[in-house]
């Protein structure tokens, strides 16, 4: 039988490893660039 501990270990990892993508797609320049752009659209003047 599989013990808790396990479980609880695998489950840590795996939202960690989720948690280290989400920041890696976010933080990639490309994409910071896309997500920085409206702001300095809104500040400029027309």
């Amino acid at each position: 039988m599989i013990d808790a501990r396990l479980v609880f270990l695998v489950l840590t990892g795996l939202m960690l490893a989720i948690l280290a993508a989400i920041s890696v797609a976010t933080l990639r320049k490309n994409r910071k660039q896309k997500l920085e752009e409206p702001k300095y659209r809104m500040l400029k003047d027309d």
